[in-house]
């Protein structure tokens, strides 16, 4: 699947989903980096 497959539907929707996905996306990476911070800091490994 190509790139241009994957926009074309998320460009088509309204603003207010394209911002859902971008928070869910952010809100995401968010807890994965604190996660890996707490792993690194700790040396062992932490449930989420």
């Amino acid at each position: 699947m190509s790139l241009t497959k994957l926009e074309r539907p998320l460009l088509a929707q309204p603003h207010s989903a394209k911002r859902a996905v971008a928070l869910a996306v952010e809100a995401s990476l968010i807890v994965l980096t604190v996660w890996i911070a707490f792993y690194l800091r700790l040396n062992e490994r932490v449930h989420l």
